[in-house]
């Protein structure tokens, strides 16, 4: 449970909201906006009050683009962002308001050890949590804080839901037993490969490689695979067991000492040769720990799912939206 696929939704909607809240930075710094005639607001109408930008103001009427004869202005991008994104970064906004108040009743909080664990979850395959972070950043625009802050959310709700779900000892236990391996320590391969349509490329390949040709730069000049070839050839971590894999590729990597090659290697695409760069072991919890995971995933199993819980909080704390 609680894998990247759940941080990645709650994250897209936060994004939109920091989009909403780029623009003020965008007026203030954006080159266009410079040297350029700003509409001047009609006598009688408002302007800025304190920080707050207010529709008629200057701030709201500066060009901030122009494409040919055509300026684009703030207020209209301002307009285009709220009807986008507006209902949904207000929907977030409200339910991370009564996530708040809840947690206050129930004296609920998340410490930082259970934030760290959640994310430490969520960054098993990337190479790193520092390359976690990095495509989190890359693909949505977050930054460490950001997801950490939607993972607390995440958390508390998760802790509203169970909070009157009980899951006994004896049934903890036995769903420990009856799923031993999926609890067991988990070994990866860091692999990087070589793709090539048939076999006797994939020979003429090997062939630089023994002769001392880099991998990753031969990666990148012969391998047909569009998705790694610019990354030297660069899988990432894989499970030993992963059922995205061919078989054939997890077999041979098996079988190998860190650095060394292996192929050709028939696959859907051709043939392939691969590298193992290292072995990776991920940790499992034991213990008490283990006991607690497990009550959780039951609980939670068993508990409303956060979506309802999230509507049954605005709906507890009277949540209204104006037009």
């Amino acid at each position: 449970m609680n894998k990247i696929g759940v941080v990645r939704t709650i994250v897209v909607i936060q994004a939109l909201c920091m989009i909403v809240l780029s623009v003020v930075v965008v007026v203030r710094l954006s080159p266009f906006s410079e040297g350029l005639p700003e509409h001047e607001p009609d006598s009688g109408t408002r302007t800025e009050t304190g920080n707050e930008i207010v529709p008629g103001s200057s701030e709201n009427d500066k060009i901030i683009a122009i494409i040919g004869n055509h300026s684009i202005r703030v207020s209209e991008l301002m307009n285009r962002l709220s009807e986008q994104y507006g209902e949904a970064t207000l929907k977030l906004m409200m339910i991370h308001s009564a996530i708040d108040q809840e947690a206050a009743s129930q004296q609920l909080e998340v410490t930082a050890q259970e934030q760290q664990r959640a994310v430490e979850e969520q960054a098993e395959g990337y190479d790193s949590e520092e390359d976690f972070y990095r495509v989190m950043n890359q693909q949505l625009g977050m930054s460490k804080e950001e997801v950490l802050k939607d993972v607390k959310y995440r958390l508390l709700t998760e802790k509203i839901a169970i909070q009157k779900v009980d899951v006994p000892d004896d049934e903890v236990e036995r769903y420990i037993a009856d799923h031993e391996e999926q609890y067991g320590d988990k070994l990866q391969y860091r692999l990087s490969w070589i793709v090539t349509a048939n076999k006797e490329e994939a020979n003429r390949v090997l062939d630089k490689l023994s002769q001392g040709a880099d991998f990753a730069q031969t990666a990148a000049e012969n391998s047909i695979d569009a998705f790694t070839s610019e990354a030297g050839g660069d899988l990432g971590l894989i499970d030993a067991n992963d059922p995205f894999h061919e078989l054939a590729i997890l077999s041979a990597a098996s079988k190998l000492g860190t650095g060394e090659i292996a192929g050709p290697i028939a696959i859907a695409e051709g043939y392939a040769i691969i590298r193992l760069m290292e072995r990776h072991t991920t940790d499992k919890p034991q213990g008490q720990q283990l006991h607690e995971l497990v009550r959780k995933e039951l609980a939670l199993s068993q508990a409303p799912s956060l979506s309802q819980i999230e509507e049954q909080l605005l709906e507890k704390y009277d949540a209204v939206t104006f037009p």
